[in-house]
């Protein structure tokens, strides 16, 4: 074995917040969000890209096979190596990383020849740090040492947009991806800048430059281009004059302003589309608006019964689990049995039904569903009761004289569900139309959305059931309508397949048609809560369950002489709604 010359200092400096640097050398990024890139993990049969990197720190997970660690850690794995030195020589030889954490110049396995130097200087044109390409195409940043040679890593150094003096003293700024668009534009009579470390690298911190400018955005024609100079329009919003995005015409995927002067076009050309290109406007971002529509906050326990409140605490405590998203469960639950007997009118002529869907967004293996489980408690009973009954009533039917039978009994009253599609529930429609909806993975809710996607959506149907209007979906050779129901849903969720279902082609639609906006989600990121002897006691139970079977009891009987009562809100709480 050649003898170790690189120390893991050496590593972690040449790759100092840009890790993506690495692990794209291994795999290939499937999709970026901020720092976090998610790829096809190498060490098991991936299909869902499943392995996420932080490129800042290195750090990587698969939350598929649960290999985990750092970038040394990786490259062990990936290459099967013993030891440490090991993957030291191999990270080394494999980037050209020398023993100062530099890189050589000379071309081989690895190793790029440097073939341009874009110089960052403050205003005053004093060299801050030099961007450096290498080819095979690949970008690294140093400082002076300030003994004429270079440190590969850029600690306590001024960050600045490129060109800086320029800039300073322009009225109209370009602002492409590279250094070598600007000093392509440059060539033109353009002022230019950009940032260093590439897309999505722009910082709060070079807006002060562009204040009172008018500035020109050019992205490149890919994602990571496009989401680049967003993150640039939304910073400079309320800083720059004014900005527009000019989008080039004829680039193929991933080519940029560089490509397209290559093509042969004028400045002139160039100079007529910034001129008819409109000011950029923000689009509104579903995502944020979800944020501020319903901001994250601690549960108010107050607006339960003191004993209802303390009574949901220790079934936590006795389960090892967090508390916050019980009070959505147990509103779920009582919903149902309220059913349809039972509306609220926030104002006169506008009622609205007693239907609540909860999400309890939760990594997996934290407790999610005991509890939640031992609320149904009453509800299972009451199920078993009534299937009995019914059971007992086609045993007398079926022993009946063909010509006493009549019609058969009517199938038992549905308490709760474990599985949602519209044929399901049509058939487990009955009394005033409660039921809840127990999951223990809301994904399954998701989709039964599109249970039948190849012959249509169901999407509209669910959404009008929330709403507690009719349903009616055609099959082929049939129809179904649901009238009356009264579906409230409860559940968890892991963060990632909450994520995956609002986000990507898909989850656009949910977010658009308002899906998300229907649910009552808790979430609290992970946290450890211990296994103790606490015990949720016979009086903890009784208050919960005596007044699920109160409620039970009085929305029958109202059912029964088809009453109907409305909860009228108070001046003081419609002045609030």
């Amino acid at each position: 074995m050649n003898k170790i010359t690189i120390q893991k200092a050496d590593v972690n400096s040449y790759f100092e917040g840009q890790w993506n640097k690495f692990y794209d050398r291994f795999m290939e990024i499937k999709s970026t969000a901020g720092k976090y890139h998610k790829c096809l993990c190498p060490f098991h049969d991936d299909s869902d890209p499943s392995l996420s990197f932080n490129s800042e720190t290195g750090l990587f997970k698969c939350f598929g096979c649960n290999e985990s660690g750092d970038a040394f850690h990786f490259y062990k794995l990936k290459h099967g190596l013993a030891s440490f030195p090991e993957v030291l020589q191999g990270i080394g030889q494999d980037f050209g990383i020398n023993g100062s954490g530099s890189r050589s110049t000379t071309t081989g396995k690895g190793n790029g020849r440097i073939v341009a130097e874009y110089e960052y200087v403050d205003e005053k044109g004093d060299l801050l740090f030099q961007v450096v390409r290498f080819d095979p195409k690949d970008f690294r940043q140093r400082r002076p040492d300030g003994k004429g040679g270079w440190i590969w890593n850029m600690k306590e150094v001024q960050r600045v947009p490129y060109r800086l003096p320029e800039v300073l003293k322009a009225e109209l700024v370009l602002i492409p991806e590279g250094e070598k668009d600007c000093d392509n534009l440059r060539k033109w009579g353009f002022t230019a800048t950009t940032s260093p470390g590439g897309a999505e690298k722009w910082e709060a911190q070079y807006n002060e430059a562009l204040a009172g400018r008018d500035v020109i955005l050019l992205p490149d024609n890919d994602m990571p281009g496009r989401k680049h100079i967003e993150k640039i329009a939304k910073s400079l919003k309320d800083v720059a004059r004014s900005i527009k995005v000019v989008e080039l015409p004829g680039l193929k995927e991933k080519q940029d302003v560089s490509d397209w002067i290559e093509t042969g076009v004028t400045k002139e050309e160039l100079e007529k589309m910034i001129a008819e290109c409109p000011p950029w406007e923000p689009e509104e971002d579903p995502e944020e608006a979800a944020k501020s529509l319903f901001p994250r906050g601690p549960f108010p326990w107050e607006v339960l019964p003191p004993a209802i409140a303390m009574s949901l605490k220790q079934l936590a405590r006795a389960c090892a689990s967090s508390p916050t998203s019980l009070p959505g469960a147990a509103v779920s639950i009582f919903a149902s049995v309220i059913g349809s007997t039972v509306s609220v009118s926030p104002k006169r002529s506008w009622n609205e039904p007693l239907i609540f869907w909860n999400c309890d967004i939760r990594p997996s293996g934290s407790g999610k569903t005991p509890a939640a489980r031992k609320l149904c408690q009453v509800l299972y009973e009451a199920q078993s009761d009534a299937d009995k009954e019914a059971d007992l009533q086609m045993e007398e039917w079926l022993a009946l004289p063909k010509k006493d039978k009549g019609k058969p009994p009517a199938r038992p009253r549905g308490y709760f569900i474990t599985d949602l599609t519209i044929e399901g529930l049509r058939m487990d429609h009955s009394g005033h139309g409660g039921s809840v909806c127990v999951l223990d993975e809301l994904s399954a809710f998701l989709s039964a959305q599109n249970q039948y996607k190849a012959k249509g959506s169901d999407r509209e149907s669910w959404l009008a059931l929330w709403d507690g209007k009719s349903a009616r979906i055609v099959r082929v050779g049939k129809s179904l309508t649901l009238s009356g129901s009264r579906i409230s849903i409860f559940g968890g969720v892991q963060p990632g397949v909450w994520r995956s279902a609002f986000s990507g082609e898909e989850g656009g639609i949910y977010l658009k048609d308002g899906t998300i906006y229907r649910f009552l989600p808790t979430f609290e990121g992970e946290a450890f809560y211990p296994l103790t002897a606490e015990a949720w006691s016979d009086e903890n139970r009784e208050v919960w369950e005596s007044l699920l079977k109160t409620a039970m009891k009085w929305s029958d009987s109202t059912q029964g002489a088809m009453e109907r009562k409305v909860l009228c809100l108070t001046r003081m709480l419609r002045r609030s709604f």
